[in-house]
């Protein structure tokens, strides 16, 4: 994760150069730093929330991230928007306070919203939070292709958007054993994180009978 954010870091800095414009840039001057920032933001928001690709790829503005009357910015999905819509015969919701949960993502956020965004194409049309270059949403495929490139070519390893997961809840569970919590952010139940990161916790039980 830690390598992840300054890769994501590495990206804003480069965002914010001086603009050189290009010949396949001359309709959109700085379409170059308007897409380096915005997969910068890509990147760090997931290494804080690990959210599947689908919902990066169909995060609508003033309906699954908005901003409430304090002021806090918030993540928000439910129902169908979610792999699983119902859980407990009740419509499953997926909600976090990026104001509260991580405060340091939202200068990112807010400059990304007023002065990058409105400059792809087609961004006052659109309520998506990332568009493609072109002003369309993103694929699956693309939004894979876009990341794992930005990655590959600063750590030379590969990685795709819902590595994500497992790389998060690999390093929480790791440093915390709290299943709640990382069910809470991966959007899953505690049974399903007991069952596809087990062997963490039996790794740390063994660890803590041995210090018994």
């Amino acid at each position: 994760l830690r390598e992840l954010e300054t890769v994501g870091l590495s990206a804003l800095e480069d965002a914010h150069k001086p603009v050189t414009t290009t010949s396949q840039e001359a309709l959109i001057p700085g379409l170059l730093r308007i897409l380096q920032h915005q997969h910068a933001l890509m990147l760090r928001l997931l290494v804080r929330v690990p959210l599947r690709q689908r919902n990066l790829r169909e995060l609508h503005l003033h309906k699954n991230l908005y901003q409430d009357e304090g002021g806090h910015w918030h993540l928000h999905f439910s129902g169908s928007e979610l792999k699983i819509g119902t859980r407990n015969r009740r419509v499953n919701e997926y909600h976090v306070d990026l104001t509260d949960y991580c405060p340091d993502l939202l200068p990112h956020l807010e400059e990304f919203l007023t002065l990058y965004r409105p400059r792809l194409p087609h961004a006052q049309e659109s309520s998506l939070l990332f568009l493609t270059k072109s002003g369309k949403p993103y694929t699956m495929r693309g939004i894979s292709l876009e990341l794992s490139a930005l990655v590959l070519r600063r750590t030379n390893k590969r990685f795709h958007p819902h590595l994500i997961r497992t790389i998060w809840a690999s390093e929480y569970l790791s440093a915390t054993n709290d299943f709640e919590g990382a069910a809470t952010l991966l959007g899953d139940s505690v049974e399903m994180v007991l069952k596809n990161y087990y062997e963490i916790h039996e790794k740390k039980a063994y660890n803590r009978a041995g210090q018994f």
